[in-house]
This record gives structure tokens, sequence and C-alpha cells, in this order.
């Protein structure tokens, strides 16, 4: 038994005592009503004739109150912001630069342990994954599979091998269900249930997401210091637990919350 075995075994005795699954299981169903089933066979769509006008009205405007006591005007030099890309062009990304990326954006400090950025109760339940669906798409990675970043030893561990023509269009299928690929490489934000909710109870649910969205700002930031031009996407079109079992992971306990695309935007699309 290696040390990380003995570790869980330890964790989950303490966890047994220290949860009931009452919790679990009410966090477990709000989270698989909230999932995407989405499939390629699925002719269906979710968007009323009424939801697609709202949207027409909606899309690119704030959210203010109707009511207010004062109105002060700030000065300031607009800028424009990187917006999302979802062109990018075939480009091997060197060893180095995913290490770098991986690290600035989910590796632990020297000397404090903490990360880029904020867990409730340093608790960081959610796991990084690195999906890699090409053999060529990033050097010294010959196997496509789903890769967990460990950011305390800068290691990525293989839990999945997607090899195979056939595992390989699973993957794609529950990747993009309705349209194609955008790249041949995204992170994938998986939520360890159990430890969110063993502290906050159901608030801890609300935590994991918060710092789903803080890690997905985290990788987008880091992105966009680099000089290949490499940009992002952060996703939500993904067959929920399809996706998640295809990464060899846990769909009740572990799901996939979270999907970003990212790669070295296509000429014209850059950041």
């Amino acid at each position: 038994m290696n040390n990380i075995s003995k570790r869980r075994l330890e964790w989950d005795y303490l966890q047994d005592g220290a949860i009931g699954n009452d919790i679990i299981n009410k966090i477990v169903k709000f989270n698989q009503e909230s999932a995407s089933l989405l499939s390629p066979n699925l002719q269906s769509t979710p968007y009323t004739h009424e939801i697609l006008n709202w949207l027409e009205a909606v899309e690119w405007t704030d959210v203010l109150p109707e009511y207010f006591i004062e109105e002060i005007s700030l000065h300031v030099d607009k800028v424009n912001f990187p917006s999302s890309v979802r062109n990018y062009v075939e480009w091997q990304i060197p060893n180095g630069v995913i290490a770098e990326l991986l690290y600035n954006s989910f590796g632990r400090s020297t000397d404090l342990l903490s990360k880029s950025y904020a867990s409730a109760g340093a608790l960081y339940p959610v796991m990084p994954l690195l999906l890699v669906i090409d053999k060529n798409a990033i050097e010294g990675i010959s196997k496509p599979g789903s890769y967990i970043y460990d950011g305390s030893n800068q290691k990525l561990l293989r839990l999945a091998d997607w090899s195979s023509n056939e595992t390989l269009n699973k993957v794609k299928s529950a990747l993009c269900p309705k349209e194609k690929t955008f790249s041949n490489v995204a992170m994938a934000y998986s939520l360890d249930i159990r430890r969110s909710a063993t502290k906050y109870r159901l608030r801890g649910y609300r935590h994991g997401l918060i710092e789903v969205g803080l890690m997905a700002q985290s990788f987008k930031t880091v992105l966009r210091k680099n000089k290949y031009g490499l940009a992002e996407c952060i996703y939500s079109g993904y067959n929920d637990n399809l996706l998640t079992y295809l990464c060899g992971l846990n769909v009740r306990l572990a799901p996939i919350v979270g999907l970003q695309w990212f790669g070295k935007a296509k000429e014209g699309n850059e950041i």
C-alpha cells in the first residue's frame, strides 16, 4: 500500500465519523438536478421561444437595481478585456510551458502551502484535471487521457486512458455533444463533495462552486501572461455524468462541475 492509499484510508475513517449520509445525499441530489445529460442523439432543446426572446434582450447587460439612493460618477479610462476564444490552431504545448501554467494556477506556495486562489477552511476540495485528447497536444504526454494535477509534488497522475479510437470518440461526444471539440486540451474541475461538506455541510457545496470559479479565473489570468498567444474558454455544454465517468472519477461523489478549453488562439482570435 502506497502513502497516498494510507492517507486516504485515515482521512476516510475520520470523515465517516464527522459527517452523515443525509447531508451528502442532499448535495448529490441537487448536483444531479443541475447536471446536463446532453447527447448527440438528443434532438430536443431546453430553450423555448420565450427564453430565446429574453436572452436576446438581456445578453451583454448588467443586473442593476431599479431604485437607489444616489448616483456617483466614476472617471476611468476604459480598456478592452480578453474575451473567450473557441478557435484554436494545432500546436504542441512545450512541457515547460504546461508545467508553469499548472503550477502558477493551481500549485502550492513554498512556505505557507497556500495557492493562488482562496479555499474555504484551506480544504481545497476541487481537483484540477488536465484533459488531453490528442497524443501530440503536449510535449512529453504520449497518451490521450485524464490527468490529475498534484500541485504539491508537481506531478500529473493519469486516471484514464483514452488511447483507443472508440474511447476517444466517447470522450469527444461527452465533451461536446452538439458540436466539434474546440481544442486538443482542456482543464476540468472535479469537486470532492464529501470533503467540501464535512466542515461546512450544505454551505460547503456553495464554497466548492465558488472555488471552481476562482480556479478558472486563476488559470485565465496565468494564460493572459504567456507569450505564445494561449487563450481559454469556459464551457458548460458537456455531459456531466458521462465525462466524469470517462475521466475515471466517481460520478456521485467527485463530479466534474466545470470545464475550460484552452490552447493557442487562431490568428484573428488572439487575446
